[in-house]
């Protein structure tokens, strides 16, 4: 159970990064706002980041040695391409084989969901028939890929540790792979929608709104006025 559950960590990452977004999108309506909250986001993580990947690349190496040691020069050297992962394209060059950091590829979709999920909200504040169709054809999209490569490598899911080492080119060719992973994401997106817009809480004080999505998601928020 689990190793069953341990996949499910990156779909729940996913629905929480997309509801926190729409969430905290206070006017839709503004195309200011759009370019402002990536640039927001990019100060938020890009220090961080960076000292990490620095880190990576010229200390960790030296921090262990012998037989059992992960990590070699050419393990590390992979790194020398670190513009992939400034760019968040890391995991989508080479089939994400050469990941700098492989851990990474969380932030690497993360990333790329953001700025998908950026153009469907500036939709929805132009047609939200139109956003919640184009949201549909994607998880579709995504539903049918996942479905098809299931079907034609006959892919089963790990329930030991020796099966979860098997699933290498599953990793790589879906489970890093944001089209493959999108539908959480977007359930996240339309769901904060759904809950900011669309539920009877207009009248409701801030401190019961944020005791009310506490109680709903089991994460307490910051209100935005």
């Amino acid at each position: 159970m689990l190793v069953q559950t341990t996949l499910l960590a990156t779909d729940i990452f996913l629905f929480l990064s997309g509801f926190f977004l729409a969430y905290k999108f206070t006017d839709l309506s503004s195309p200011a706002k759009y370019p402002m909250a990536l640039g927001r986001k990019l100060l938020r993580i890009m220090p961080t980041y960076l000292f990490t990947l620095g880190f990576y690349y010229s200390v960790f190496l030296h921090l262990g040695s012998g037989p059992k040691w992960v990590l070699n020069d050419e393990y590390i050297n992979i790194c020398k391409n670190m513009w992939r992962s400034l760019l968040f394209v890391d995991n989508l060059v080479n089939n994400g084989k050469t990941l700098c950091m492989p851990w990474g590829f969380y932030l690497q979709i993360e990333m790329q969901l953001f700025l998908l999920s950026l153009l469907l909200l500036l939709l929805y504040s132009r047609t939200r028939i139109g956003s919640f169709l184009l949201a549909a054809a994607l998880i579709a999209f995504s539903w049918t890929i996942n479905l098809i490569y299931t079907e034609q490598h006959e892919q089963k899911y790990p329930i030991t540790l020796e099966a979860l080492y098997t699933f290498k080119d599953y990793i790589f060719d879906v489970y890093i792979k944001p089209y493959y992973r999108c539908t959480p994401y977007l359930y996240g997106l339309f769901f904060a929608i759904a809950y900011r817009d669309f539920l009877p809480l207009k009248h409701t004080r801030p401190a019961e709104k944020q005791g009310f999505l506490s109680a709903s998601v089991g994460v307490k928020v910051q209100m935005i006025k």
